[in-house]
Parts: C-alpha cells; sequence; structure tokens
C-alpha cells in the first residue's frame, strides 16, 4: 500500500473541518463554492455537473421577482399596511406557517376588527377588496389601533421587509421546482448524455449549514447514489414517492428494502458535509466515462412483497473511503456476502440473493419477463460481482484507514472532512487556470479555431459523417462494460468524448454546444459570490439597460435545447421556446461575438427552424447578424 502523502499527514496533525474538537463548517460546501468546483470538474475531467436553478434560469427569476414584487408593495409608502397584511395570514398557532405568519392574540384588536367587517377570508385578507375598504383598513391601522399593538404591527412589518430582502438574495428552487428541473434536464439529454445535479434546498448562498441532495440524470434514469438518516426533513429531500419521481425509474440506496434488522446505518455522521459527500459521488461515478456508475455498482429493479416495483442503487466500494461510520461499511459487506464481526447494534441486510429470487418469481407472475431477465442475469453473475466489490472496498478502506484522529481506529474519522478540505483547494484552480490561459498562446490558439470553424460551417456533412465513423470505430476497440446487468448502451459524458476525438472530426452540433456550455459555467463562475440575479427589477431587464446575464444564461439553455432537438422542435417544453429577448441577447451582446459568431452557420439554421418565430423575424435577426 502506498505510503500516506504529505498531504494527508499535514491534515491529520491539524484536521481543520472535523468533529468533535474542530469546527466542520470550515470545510462546508455552499451554493456559491458548487460553482467553483464544477467549472474545474468540467475542465478536468469531463463531467457535466449543474446547480439548481442553473437550466430552468427562467423559473428562478420569477422566483426572485416574486420576492422583490412583495419587497416592493411591504415597503411602500402609499397604503403601507394594507399592502402588508394582504401577504400575510392570521393564526392561532404560535407555530410559524409561512415568513409572513401573524398571531392573532398579538393583533388581537386588528384581527377583530377585519373579522367583523368581513374583510377575511381562510385568515386573510380577501383579494376583491375595493379602494374604500383599502383606505379604511390603512386608517384603522395609522390611527385607531393602540401605541401598542401598532408598534407591533410596525415590528412584524419591518421584519418582513428584511426577510423578504434575504429571500431575494438568497432564494432558490423549492423541491418541487428541482424536480421538474430534473425531468427538464432528462428530456433535453441524447440518448449518451449525463449529467451529475445538485439540489440546494431553496438557497442560493455563501450559507454553509444547508443540506444538500445528489443525483445522476440520463436519459431514461436518474440515479441518487447516497441518502440520509431520519433527521433529514422530507421537504429537503428527494425520494422515490416524491411527485414526479415516482413515476420515473428513480434509483437509490432504499436501505429500507435492504435492511433487515435495525435502522438503516448512514454513511454521514456530521452535519456539514453533505455538499462534499454529494460531489465526490457525483465525481467517482461520473468520471472515467462513468465506470464507477456501470461496472462498479448496481441499479437493481426489484418486486417487493406487495407487488409494487422498486429502483435499488448499490453504490461502487470505492465509496466507503469516504464514510465516516464503520456501520455503514459492514453493513454493505454483508450485503456482498462478506462475514464480518459485528456489535449488537449493527444493522444486518436481508440476503440480496433472496430479494432477487423473489423478486423474479413476482416477476414472472406479473407478467414483466424483462425485469425477470434482469434480477435472474444478476443472481447468475452475483458471485463474480460480489468478489470484485469486496477487493474493492477493501481497498477503500486501507485510504480511510490511515485517516483517524490521533491513528485511533476507536475515534472520529476524518477522511471525509481531508475530502471537503480537497474541493475546497480545488474550488481555487479556476480561477488560476483562468489567469494563466489569458496569454499570447490563447490568443493564437483563437485564431486557430476561428479558422477550423470556417472550415466545418462549408464542410458539415463531410465532418459529420467523418465524426459517427470515428465514434463506430472507437467503440469497436472498448472492451464491453463488465455491468452485472443487462443496460442499454452506456452513456459517455459529451464534453468528455470530445477530448479524444481529433478537433477537424468533432460534430460542429456537439462543439456549438460545448462552446455554449463553456460560455454558462464561465459566466457563473465569474459572477463568484455576487448574487447572479442582482439585476432583479423589471426595468433592468428591458432592451433599454441591455442584457443581464439571466437573459444571456436563459437563452443560451433555449438554444442548447433546441441543438439537443433540432429535428423535433415541436416537442420541447413550452418553457423552452426561444423569444425574441432571447434571439436578442444571442445576437447583440459579447456572447454573439465570443460563441455565436464561430458557429453562425449552424445558428442561422436552427433559427429558420424555430416553429415560434415568424419567417419575417427570423430573416431580420440573419440581417441584423
Amino acid at each position: 500500500m502506498r505510503e500516506k502523502s504529505s498531504k494527508k499527514a499535514q491534515f491529520q496533525a491539524s484536521p481543520i473541518g472535523a468533529i468533535p474538537d474542530f469546527d466542520e463548517h470550515q470545510t462546508a460546501l455552499d451554493y456559491v463554492k458548487l460553482g467553483e468546483i464544477f467549472a474545474y470538474y468540467r475542465n478536468k475531467h469531463g463531467i457535466r455537473l449543474i446547480r439548481n436553478g442553473d437550466f430552468n434560469t427562467h423559473v428562478l427569476q420569477d422566483n426572485i421577482k416574486g420576492f422583490a414584487a412583495q419587497l416592493d408593495a411591504v415597503t411602500a409608502k402609499t397604503l403601507p399596511y394594507y399592502n402588508f397584511l394582504k401577504i400575510c395570514e392570521f393564526s392561532d398557532s404560535a407555530i410559524s406557517k409561512s415568513y409572513a405568519h401573524l398571531l392573532t392574540k398579538e393583533l388581537n384588536e386588528l384581527y377583530s376588527f377585519l373579522k367583523s367587517k368581513g374583510f377575511l377570508e381562510n385568515n386573510r385578507l380577501k383579494e376583491n377588496l375595493d379602494s374604500a375598504q383599502m383606505h379604511e383598513i390603512e386608517t384603522f391601522c395609522q390611527t385607531n389601533l393602540s401605541a401598542q399593538e401598532k408598534s407591533k404591527l410596525e415590528e412584524r412589518r419591518k421584519r418582513l421587509s428584511s426577510k423578504l430582502s434575504l429571500a431575494m438574495h438568497t432564494c432558490c428552487l423549492t423541491k418541487e421546482q428541482a424536480i421538474d428541473e430534473m425531468l427538464d434536464i432528462q428530456k433535453s439529454l441524447g440518448e449518451d448524455e449525463m449529467v451529475g445535479y445538485v439540489f440546494t434546498n431553496n438557497v442560493r448562498s455563501p450559507r454553509s449549514n444547508v443540506h444538500f441532495e445528489a443525483v445522476i440524470i440520463t436519459k431514461h434514469e436518474i440515479i441518487k447514489p447516497v441518502e440520509w438518516g431520519v433527521d433529514i426533513l422530507p421537504k429537503e429531500m428527494l425520494d422515490h414517492t416524491d411527485e414526479g419521481l415516482n413515476s420515473a425509474a428513480f434509483f437509490s440506496p432504499r436501505a429500507d428494502l435492504l435492511t433487515d434488522k435495525g435502522l438503516p446505518p448512514q454513511q454521514q455522521v456530521d452535519k456539514s458535509h453533505s455538499g462534499a459527500l454529494c460531489v465526490l459521488y457525483l465525481k467517482k461515478l461520473l468520471q472515467g466515462n462513468g465506470k464507477a456508475l456501470f461496472e462498479d455498482s448496481l441499479r437493481i429493479p426489484l418486486y417487493d412483497e406487495n407487488d409494487k416495483l422498486n429502483y435499488v442503487f448499490i453504490p461502487p466500494p470505492n465509496i466507503m473511503q469516504y464514510s465516516q461510520n464503520d456501520k455503514f461499511i459492514k453493513f454493505y459487506q454483508m450485503l456482498m456476502g462478506e462475514k464480518v464481526e459485528i456489535s449488537s447494534d449493527q444493522p444486518t441486510p436481508h440476503n440480496l440473493k433472496d430479494l432477487l429470487l423473489e423478486s423474479k418469481t413476482r416477476a414472472h407472475l406479473l407478467g414483466d419477463r424483462k425485469t425477470a431477465q434482469l434480477n435472474q442475469n444478476l443472481i447468475d453473475k452475483f458471485d463474480a460481482f460480489s468478489k470484485k466489490w469486496l477487493r474493492g472496498c477493501e481497498e477503500a478502506c486501507k485510504k480511510r484507514d490511515q485517516m483517524f484522529l490521533d491513528n485511533d481506529e476507536n475515534s472520529y474519522n476524518i477522511y471525509l472532512a481531508y475530502a471537503a478540505k480537497r474541493l475546497l483547494d480545488e474550488e481555487h484552480s479556476p480561477k488560476e487556470e483562468r489567469v494563466k490561459q489569458d496569454s499570447t498562446a490563447e490568443k493564437k490558439q483563437e485564431k486557430e479555431q476561428e479558422k477550423e470553424q470556417e472550415a466545418t460551417n462549408v464542410h458539415v456533412n463531410d465532418s459529420q459523417e467523418h465524426s459517427v465513423e470515428a465514434r463506430v470505430s472507437a467503440s469497436q476497440t472498448e472492451d464491453p462494460p463488465q455491468t452485472s446487468i443487462p443496460q442499454p448502451a452506456q452513456p459517455s459524458i459529451s464534453s468528455q468524448a470530445k477530448e479524444n476525438v481529433p478537433s477537424d472530426l468533432k460534430d460542429p452540433k456537439e462543439k456549438f454546444k460545448e462552446d455554449l456550455q463553456e460560455y454558462v459555467f464561465k459566466r457563473i463562475s465569474e459572477a463568484g459570490g455576487q448574487d447572479l440575479a442582482a439585476h432583479h427589477r423589471t426595468k433592468i431587464l428591458t432592451l433599454k439597460f441591455g442584457y443581464s446575464a439571466e437573459q444571456k444564461i436563459t437563452a443560451v439553455n433555449k438554444l442548447i435545447c433546441a441543438l439537443d432537438m433540432q429535428n423535433k422542435l415541436e416537442k420541447r417544453p413550452k418553457k423552452m421556446e426561444l423569444t425574441e429577448t432571447d434571439i436578442g441577447a444571442l445576437t447583440t451582446s459579447r456572447l454573439y461575438g465570443n460563441v455565436i459568431k464561430k458557429h453562425l452557420g449552424l445558428f442561422n439554421q436552427i433559427l429558420e427552424k424555430l416553429p415560434e418565430i415568424e419567417n419575417q423575424k427570423v430573416n431580420n435577426f440573419r440581417h441584423d447578424i
């Protein structure tokens, strides 16, 4: 085994970000840091990773505008108290139902007045009040309330104003919106594409005490590779029972199905490294063209005793090095058939072969031949797979065992904290790389790319044929994946595949997509800790003030969708249709000069095919260009 690196030894001597003796929040990830790390992984590993809100940017903008509109109402000089009450809800319970929650016992005078006048419906102000009624409410608040109650009302108004201002700058996507975004991403993917996605629980700020969730999205599956314990609220985690996911092939560890005795074991013990664990899982599973996902993991369709089809994910062994919990490792070792010494409180799994046999029988009875065959294939190959998995687990545990506090295996394992620290170190790498690349060599490279693109636009068809031939040839020389379950053709990461194809053989559409995606990542990375959505006011989003970063990113994402669905544009979701504003953002800014102009021929082809834009307007755009 290799000796411990100096970096690991140094961290072990002074473990910043580990518990119980150190502040683990120092190595926690946040939304802003994710952007830099994702850009770094894209450049280094060819992995495409998406934060929630970076694909359906229009949804994020609507959320921001909603809070901005409410803030305008609450801080308005005209009818300030009426506008405040209009978005509030009265309740007898001290448990806050929302950020606009008012206690009836604290504002009893006001509540009694509104109720007696019939101004309330379901403990909210009616929406159809006329101007005279609005002024009556405002006058009562201004002049008829006791000094004590008016003071409380004003305090609540100022408090809500602060909350709305904060929400406007830190909100992201709700869980429901994130699920919609995941499904939209899935629709946009090609058969050979896959991406990683992180849900940050409606937070878009440098807060480090936020729970993250990660999934991998392919054309036909969504895989959630890691789960957490019962202390995570349902609204904070993505689950197979969620609306939108319950009708999809949504794979997750499903320890509730696999556990025979005890509570399902958890990989993470501390409260601050869910973000790091998410990113590490995505990196391990997606790098190397998804080797760990397709060869070292299992995705199992499994019928339970209620004849319900479940989708179970067994993680790869190399991820065990990040486990803070010995019981988690032993659980999966036992699942793979290993006999290990356990404590009385060790959760134990069912026999996986027995579960597969039962599932196969139920599948036959239900007429599901495909699942029955998949179950049988796994049964046939399970022994070979489990031996390979256990060898990999042994290697991972050797790395993990080097990283205990004070080299005491009964103490806290700090490998995850160390890995989180390394992620934060990598966060700075994109900035350094951008500085290094801003040189004469880069300018020379840009000129060569422009010449190359001119040739590509002339020989589009020839280049496409060469690209197809290159992909076929490459696929014939690769060894078949050693997965235990027959799967569709193994997806490849398009941005990674480009590195293996000579530049003159690349598909022009793929090159265009790559440049567009790189533009989005650079804009997000350049923003750093700044609020990308700072231009939340409607007036700033007009042509008079130019196009905001959000508008450009939205337009780019819509254009990428159009490229992906070039031959079936009419099947795109309504919200992914390009508007005149989108076309303007693409053709009258630096985005045009830096990206669109290099692919002008293909861009014009797309414009001509767009059903949502009238021919006359398309022609005008072409002349403008």
